[in-house]
């Protein structure tokens, strides 16, 4: 699927699953960045609003059994030297460039949604401790080549720190 294409689904699947998922915890209105300056420079793709109170999402779904680990785009084995999501996060969590305030990571897998949520600078600062000793895997772009994602685990954190949901699609 190209990347275009696969943005879309990944979105459309945030949108349909996820979000709706999340109701309780998130009652208020989503929208959505896609395309925008604030998604293609600093990885925030919702505004979250409640009442008074806005904040930033980085949102990530995957159609796929469900891992513990958050995940973060850190090469492209055609290219390693350009910057990807590991790169430019961990530029702005040292220049204080924006950042989202939750990253959001989701799973839909066998008529079953599992999500995992975390404040952003906490996941960011324990990428950037923890860099060289993260595991990665890759994933096909239909481009060609691969992209390498590190696998930042659930175990980097204290319980308090991750915030998890298990729902059926109904």
């Amino acid at each position: 699927m190209h990347k275009e294409k696969r943005i879309s689904r990944g979105e459309k699947n945030f949108q349909k699953y996820i979000i709706p998922s999340l109701k309780e915890e998130f009652p208020g209105v989503w929208q959505s960045t896609n395309r925008t300056l604030v998604d293609m420079k600093y990885g925030i793709d919702f505004y979250y609003t409640h009442g008074q109170e806005t904040l930033s999402i980085a949102a990530r779904v995957w159609n796929c059994h469900p891992k513990p680990h958050f995940s973060a785009r850190w090469k492209k084995n055609q290219d390693p030297k350009q910057p990807l999501e590991v790169s430019s996060r961990l530029k702005g969590l040292k220049d204080g460039s924006p950042m989202s305030n939750l990253t959001i990571e989701g799973f839909i897998w066998d008529r079953w949604i599992y999500v995992a949520w975390i404040d952003s600078k906490l996941l960011w600062e324990a990428v950037e401790v923890n860099l060289e000793n993260l595991n990665h895997f890759p994933v096909k772009n239909q481009e060609g080549g691969h992209t390498l994602f590190k696998q930042v685990p659930f175990s980097l954190f204290g319980a308090e720190s991750i915030k998890k949901k298990v729902q059926a699609i109904i």
